[in-house]
């Protein structure tokens, strides 16, 4: 059962909510550049983030066309969200990000999102 936003899913405590960022491609990126995100995330974009108070998780994932990459960033409040989506940090490093996809199909999208449970099987 889920109590005031809580999250039923074995071993989680507390409410996550997650700005989601969605950027459409333009082509494919080859496994060269996969490899360059990569090494950005980690060397640059993680580290920049990780300045951003209430940041609990970031996720990445590349759609198996390859034509759509998602940010899944998990937070402690809903209220972060929005702060998070206009934070310096944000916009500069998703600039760095586009720039090496070689640019967007169409500006990069925001969802917001809250997490009412988990599941994970071995």
């Amino acid at each position: 059962m889920l109590d005031d936003g809580g999250c039923a899913s074995g071993g989680l405590e507390a409410t996550m909510h997650y700005l989601n960022t969605t950027r459409h491609l333009i082509t494919p990126p080859s496994d060269a550049t996969i490899d360059d995100l990569m090494k950005l995330l980690t060397e640059q974009i993680v580290p920049s983030a990780a300045t951003l108070s209430g940041l609990r998780s970031i996720s990445w994932l590349l759609s198996h066309d390859g034509m759509t990459l998602q940010a899944f960033s998990g937070w402690g409040a809903a209220e972060d969200l929005s702060r998070a989506e206009h934070s310096d940090q944000h916009v500069n490093n998703g600039k760095i990000i586009n720039e090496l996809l070689g640019g967007l199909a169409g500006p990069q999208e925001h969802s917001y999102y809250r997490l009412l449970g988990e599941r994970s099987f071995e």
